[in-house]
């Protein structure tokens, strides 16, 4: 993690008069020895730009091969750092097929966390238009960006959220607009209206 990241969160917390009630830990996913396992949540926006024609890019944006290898450290760990009925919250852009009976598919997860695991995806961008829109692609990587994901079956990448949490339920996958759906992630009302979903079902439990 760049040092300056821990700077600015302090920063933030003093202009926003909460400083006393924020500690800012640096930490390789959530392996720092100073971190509790009683935390009521796990919030996270791991980096998630697929790297998979190998290309050199900013930690803050690398997500690995697919995209998912910060993001799986995260839900693989968060579960040993929350209390009884604890939730994990995380926003990234995912490759369809881990989600589609994948590592990343609701069931996988909720045995993780010994919970439920939904996740809300958005409208699949093909990998191919994908490619289009990473700034930093040589010409070369840009060639080998699609071919390479595709070639481990991933053809289709999409924003997601999970929320997972600990306990009892069912796990939901849900449904999905397809490719002129809304962005997920600029729908304000749609986001609304997971947030009220999520508070009343996990203050229900």
């Amino acid at each position: 993690m760049n040092p300056r990241a821990l700077a600015f969160c302090a920063a933030n917390a003093a202009w926003n008069g909460v400083a006393g009630r924020v500690r800012a830990l640096a930490s390789d996913a959530l392996d720092a020895a100073e971190l509790r396992r009683d935390y009521d949540a796990v919030l996270a926006n791991p980096p998630f730009v697929p790297r998979p024609s190998g290309e050199s890019t900013a930690l803050y944006s690398d997500g690995g091969f697919a995209g998912d290898a910060v993001l799986a450290r995260v839900l693989a760990a968060a579960p040993s750092r929350l209390r009884p009925g604890g939730a994990v919250v995380c926003v990234a852009l995912v490759a369809d097929a881990l989600v589609d009976g994948g590592a990343l598919a609701p069931r996988a997860l909720a045995a993780a966390v010994a919970g439920t695991a939904d996740v809300v995806r958005g409208r699949p961008t093909r990998a191919r238009d994908y490619a289009g829109r990473v700034g930093h692609l040589t010409a070369a990587h840009a060639a080998a960006f699609a071919p390479n994901l595709e070639a481990r079956g991933i053809d289709t990448l999409a924003q997601a959220l999970f929320f997972l949490r600990s306990g009892g339920g069912e796990c939901v996958d849900h449904p999905r607009p397809g490719p002129d759906g809304d962005d997920l992630w600029a729908d304000a009302a749609k986001l609304a209206a997971l947030r009220a979903e999520y508070e009343a079902r996990w203050r229900g439990r």
